[in-house]
């Protein structure tokens, strides 16, 4: 599966190592430290220091000039994850060994590493302000390793290896300040202003020095505008108002490093250097990525229908612009999206909202009771939406269901509202069921909900999928095994959601359900985790098996479950799905890089090229295992395998598109092969094959759910089929 994202995520890294003992009161935090001074095995902390060397085992940090040595060694064990300028807080045990301080933060000895991490836009908080540096004063010496913020300075002279600057503003105007070589841009030259400078203070050869750890430290200094982009490409978006642009990452400086942001604008024509500032701004352009990276965004906000030329320029951290790019022409996309998804931010509930661009609506699940009113209606409000085409639930849980009557009463159902059937004992459930009355129906597992331009919502699973007996009630099952779940899908693009349905057999009362749906959806693009995270859900064969390039995670702040837990998270993220996710939770965290807290999360697609959600684009897969219910077969499909339920045996018709190899396979819930119907060449045409619940050695097999899976070139399809003895 592939993925475009459209976003530049950074963050510090944080290695920790059992301490072998508690900070007690003989501790040291420490700004500097001199051979001697400190009893051995004293646990001293070394707050914002640069690393000057890494070696195999460790690395050095900045010393007092006061110590015989030029740095301290930091024993690590291995060879660390940094290089030479890194900031770094260290902490472990002090000691004296063999004519070196030393700092032990090894695994083996007990300690912390905390990396700070380069490329800060701006000092952190615990950066030290200072308005003068007085190498002349010993009030200097408290800022000794410490990383400190200077403003207004100017360079007065250039080195081979360093410069000196001035602070024009300061207590001491006339003392120079030694700056250090740890940087990646350009040197400056005599008489440039520096707005900010920031680093880190030590003293060396007499006289105190500055380290800047990269060019975010230094504003202002850097003469060296990004590249020109030359290659912007521009095609229509899949939906109103939008433009699909590619092109590729200049740099920093010139065509190297990463630049900071991009500016893109439009215009009825050409744009060039000329008119560039009379040009319409552009909003959400991505971070930039690394120097010769493709780019591609979905541009929004332009008139639907028109022509229009757009450009685009990128820029450094001193605001730098770019030259401007090549300026191509695109129509503008005035047509909606087939296809929108709102999973609309309940707090600890579920809610989904299914919008075609006919206009039709189905509103899956509406949270907690009062979540309705508060948050449900006033979103449809929003939007414009003033009646639904359906409603459904997906399960009779209060925290899916308890604002549903609210909605029914506010906004009203033009044509159904679907649920599985039977009866629960809540007043959440009473008062659900009173609302919507006459319009309540009953979905059956196959059963399709058209909503119109290509739109279809199936339903997969309903009721334990066929591996449970009824009565479907509270007093046999846990409501989650009974839960609904549906495919939605348009074009190439599918979506899957499916309430609380279980799949975790090791969670008491709860049934494996999840495997049995997982062989029968396959591959999707996105998908709505199942019980908000839960550990009792997502089991490895449903997420293996759907293979989600994004997964949405509806949770509460503070929610009592610990959802979402890491567990599930890892399992989305070993498969390498981006998480969005409504609220914080009270589970695991994602790992950075790997998701954000979205809150309400928008997904929007025509199903053939590409789908949104938020401001990232996405692939969408050009072949998938879930066949378009109710379309023309556009490749070889399963028709219903009559009769079903059956016993002894049932027929299975089906339609070869691709004269060639053909397989027709029976499995059983968790995937596994039961029998080979047929492994042989086919023409294209039309084929029936019977059944008669035996496997590949002639056995009978048991009652119970089974698959007959499709296969011919590229594509697969899937039923589902069940054996009643």
């Amino acid at each position: 599966m592939t993925r475009a994202r459209q976003a530049l995520l950074a963050a510090s890294l944080l290695f920790l190592f059992p301490a072998l003992a508690a900070a007690g009161a003989d501790d040291a935090t420490v700004y500097e430290i001199q051979q001697g001074v400190y009893p051995t095995y004293t646990w001293v902390t070394v707050d914002s220091i640069v690393v000057t060397a890494v070696i195999s085992d460790g690395f050095f940090i900045m010393e007092d000039a006061g110590g015989p040595h030029s740095g301290i060694l930091v024993r690590y064990g291995t060879t660390p994850p940094l290089a030479r300028g890194a900031l770094v807080t260290v902490s472990g045990y002090y000691l004296e060994q063999s004519g070196n301080s030393i700092i032990n933060a090894s695994s083996g000895v007990g300690g912390i590493l905390t990396i700070l991490g380069n490329g800060f836009p701006e000092p952190p908080a615990s950066a030290v302000t200072v308005g003068d540096i007085n190498t002349g004063s010993s009030t200097a010496e408290q800022w000794e390793g410490v990383l400190v913020t200077l403003d207004s300075v100017l360079c007065v002279s250039v080195g081979a290896s360093d410069w000196r600057a001035v602070e024009y503003d300061g207590e001491a105007p006339g003392e120079t300040l030694f700056v250090g070589s740890l940087m990646t841009y350009s040197w400056p030259s005599v008489g440039d202003s520096l707005g900010k400078l920031a680093g880190v203070l030590y003293y060396g050869s007499s006289q105190f020095q500055l380290q800047p750890r990269d060019n975010f430290d230094v504003v202002g200094l850097d003469h060296i505008p990004p590249g020109t982009i030359t290659d912007l490409t521009a095609s229509p978006g899949e939906y109103n108002g939008s433009v699909l642009l590619h092109w590729t990452a200049t740099g920093d400086d010139g065509s190297s490093g990463t630049a900071s942001a991009y500016v893109a604008r439009w215009a009825s024509g050409p744009i060039t250097s000329a008119n560039w500032a009379s040009a319409n701004d552009l909003s959400g352009e991505p971070l930039p990525q690394p120097s010769g990276s493709p780019e591609t965004w979905l541009a929004t906000g332009m008139p639907p229908g028109g022509t229009v030329y757009l450009a685009i320029r990128a820029m450094d951290e001193a605001n730098q612009l770019g030259g401007v790019s090549n300026s191509p022409s695109v129509v503008v996309t005035d047509t909606q999206p087939k296809l929108t998804i709102h999973c609309i931010n309940v707090g600890q509930g579920d809610c989904t909202l299914i919008q075609s661009g006919t206009g039709k609506t189905f509103l899956y699940d509406a949270g907690f009771n009062g979540k309705g009113t508060s948050e449900v209606i006033p979103y449809l409000q929003n939007l414009g939406i003033t009646r639904l085409t359906y409603m459904g639930a997906s399960h009779y849980d209060a925290d899916h269901i308890g604002g549903l009557d609210e909605v029914y009463y506010s906004v009203g159902v033009d044509s159904a509202c679907y649920d599985r059937g039977w009866s629960y004992t809540t007043q959440s459930y009473n008062d659900y069921v009173n609302a919507i009355g006459s319009l309540r129906r009953t979905i059956n597992d196959g059963d399709v909900i058209d909503l119109g331009d290509g739109v279809t919502i199936r339903c997969v699973c309903v009721n334990g999928n066929g591996l449970l007996s009824p009565p479907f009630n509270s007093t046999q099952y846990d409501e989650n095994d009974l839960s609904i779940g549906y495919v939605v899908e348009v074009g190439s693009f599918q979506f899957f959601v499916g309430g609380d349905i279980s799949g975790n057999t090791n969670c008491t009362p709860y049934h494996d359900i999840e495997t049995s749906v997982g062989v029968e959806v396959g591959d999707v693009e996105v998908l709505r985790t199942n019980h908000h995270g839960s550990h009792c859900n997502s089991n490895s064969s449903f997420v293996n098996a759907l293979n989600p390039e994004a997964a949405i995670i509806s949770v509460g702040n503070g929610n009592p479950y610990g959802h979402p837990t890491s567990t599930v998270i890892n399992r989305l993220v070993n498969v390498g799905a981006y998480i969005y996710q409504t609220e914080q939770g009270t589970g695991g965290s994602i790992p950075t890089g790997k998701g954000e807290i979205a809150g309400d999360i928008v997904i929007r697609t025509n199903g053939f090229c590409t789908y949104t959600i938020q401001d990232s684009i996405y692939m969408v897969d050009a072949v998938t295992d879930v066949r378009l219910a109710g379309a023309a077969p556009a490749r070889s499909m399963l028709s219903p395998n009559t009769p079903n339920p059956f016993n002894p045996s049932t027929t299975i018709p089906y339609d070869v598109a691709e004269a060639g190899p053909v397989r027709l396979l029976v499995l059983d819930v968790r995937g596994r092969m039961v029998s080979v119907l047929a492994s042989r060449p086919h023409a294209a045409g039309s084929f029936t094959h019977v059944w008669n619940g035996t496997d590949g050695e002639g056995r009978a097999v048991p009652s119970g759910v089974y698959f007959v899976r499709l296969e011919n070139g590229g594509s697969a399809d899937i039923r589902k089929m069940t054996l009643i003895r």
